[in-house]
């Protein structure tokens, strides 16, 4: 009794590839993964101050103008937020939870090796994140990454947040100093508890608490 042994034939052209003793391919990056390594589109809307400018902007849109007249770019900051400069709600907290809230250097104008970029959030003393700027940055006007941490984030207003550049020379400049409103509460949630109060003082109050930033 014979048994087939017969293997289907292997397509030609197809050349498997070859990896050494203790070497593995490359994963792919996610389909999401943002390479600082050249220019980004950015969006408008997060932006603080509100751009003043029209069309499309990029992250080395900004490469003429000073630091101490450079935006803040937080993705998810929601603007327009009455009596502060903008708001952060859940939704931009969650973007990146394990490392706090994506708060991006742009470049600048003169950004130059070496300069030492601090970050600070509700104290003007001690920063939250720093960054030593490499010449590779420079070179390609690269937009750098910071993170304040969730817990220095509460909600209620948080102020002040800038940057500051400090050159190899000694003189420094900053931002802005900026005015945040964090608010995390559901609209869902904040609506409830309007409606359980029975006075019309706090009923004020709850509408205060409850801007649009909580999405």
């Amino acid at each position: 009794m014979s048994r087939n042994t017969d293997l289907p034939d292997v397509e030609q052209g197809a050349p498997v590839p070859a990896f050494t003793t203790g070497q593995w391919p490359e994963p792919a990056p996610p389909a999401d993964a943002i390479d600082l390594s050249g220019p980004q589109r950015l969006k408008p809307d997060y932006f603080v101050p509100p751009l003043t400018i029209q069309g499309p902007v990029t992250s080395d849109s900004f490469t003429d103008v000073p630091f101490d007249d450079l935006p803040l770019y937080i993705p998810g900051l929601t603007q327009n937020v009455v009596g502060f400069d903008g708001g952060i709600n859940k939704a931009a907290l969650e973007v990146h939870r394990d490392l706090g809230l994506l708060c991006n250097l742009l470049a600048y104008l003169n950004m130059a090796k070496d300069d030492f970029v601090e970050l600070f959030c509700d104290d003007v003393l001690i920063p939250v994140a720093t960054y030593n700027v490499t010449q590779d940055d420079v070179d390609k006007s690269r937009m750098i990454p910071l993170y304040i941490p969730r817990t220095r984030l509460p909600d209620g207003p948080v102020n002040p947040v800038f940057l500051r550049v400090t050159r190899l020379g000694g003189t420094s400049k900053e931002t802005k100093r900026f005015n945040l409103k964090v608010d995390t509460v559901p609209p869902l949630v904040a609506t409830r508890s309007a409606a359980r109060c029975k006075t019309k003082t706090c009923r004020f109050r709850y509408s205060l608490s409850t801007s649009s930033i909580s999405e």
